[in-house]
């Protein structure tokens, strides 16, 4: 069967509604989220804090130092909390730079996580076009959450984790809902049926905004204490497919990222092999995952 990445790269072939970057658009885009991540890493070496490479960043790093060739984001992560320091903290500093996006009260907000957009950039995205977000270069970024000790309770919150998360970003969807992303899903009947779902839960939900769930969720994924798990509830596996021992990511790895300091989690290849199963295996050109946007500027 099919991924839902499989099916969005189908119907992006099919429409000329979404663009490819070209490899010089890439190489610039790659450029600017470099800059960010630099005033990112040195905020954070200055203020002590914890920042490491997520995702398919934590994968370029390891398999190519730098990014994934055919990729153009970069995901970073960070321990709950440094990540609510960072986010109270950084625009004090770099406020005439970006806009920063995070689920808390006083903020304004368009994912389950955090994001660092540059200012006086575009990179816009089907979903969001309606809505009046900043709509630059961004940089997202994860927290790492405790999760409980026990099996049955990691169960209970991963699941209604993913509930909650669900409604958040059914709601958004349903808010948000443009003609152009009905356009495009209407190209592949299994995207556009979980389309159409997530805008009926969108609607159903719709009783309070998507804003609350987002608070909502952000509050929910939170453990206070100290235990011997942690997770990425908003990783690309949600809360139980990225749940391991803490030792898995602390302490973490020091490693280079297109020849600049960067951090990854301390067992990589078991966070690597966790998300991708053999990893170092270079995936046919059908397989890669691919970002299409609307418009893209510097």
């Amino acid at each position: 069967m099919k991924s839902n990445n499989d099916n969005m790269r189908d119907i992006a072939r099919m429409t000329n509604i979404l663009y490819e970057l070209s490899e010089e658009e890439r190489q610039q885009l790659k450029q600017v989220l470099l800059e960010i991540y630099q005033d990112i890493l040195d905020f954070c070496n200055k203020e002590k804090l914890c920042v490491m490479l997520g995702g398919g960043s934590a994968l370029g790093a390891v398999r190519h130092g730098g990014f994934i060739p055919w990729d153009d984001d970069l995901d970073l992560m960070m321990p709950r909390k440094d990540y609510d320091y960072f986010f109270k903290e950084f625009p004090k500093n770099y406020g005439d730079k970006y806009t920063l996006y995070v689920p808390q009260k006083g903020h304004k907000m368009s994912n389950l996580f955090g994001k660092v957009i540059k200012k006086n950039t575009e990179l816009v995205e089907l979903q969001k076009i309606t809505s009046d977000f900043d709509k630059g270069i961004y940089i997202d970024i994860f927290p790492i959450e405790y999760a409980p000790n026990n099996s049955i309770a990691q169960k209970v919150k991963g699941t209604l984790s993913i509930i909650f998360g669900l409604a958040a970003v059914s709601i958004f969807g349903y808010q948000f809902r443009n003609s152009l992303t009905d356009e495009y899903m209407k190209k592949n009947n299994r995207a556009y049926f979980i389309h159409k779902v997530r805008l009926f839960l969108g609607m159903l939900f719709s009783f309070r905004s998507y804003e609350y769930w987002y608070i909502k969720f952000d509050k929910f994924v939170r453990t206070k204490r100290t235990t011997n798990y942690i997770t990425v509830p908003t990783g690309r596996k949600r809360y139980l497919g990225e749940l391991y021992k803490k030792e898995v990511f602390f302490p973490v790895e020091p490693v280079e990222f297109e020849g600049k300091e960067a951090y990854i989690p301390g067992d990589y290849n078991k966070y690597l092999i966790g998300l991708y199963g053999d990893y170092m295996k270079i995936p046919p050109v059908e397989k890669r995952e691919r970002h299409y946007f609307i418009s893209f500027k510097i």
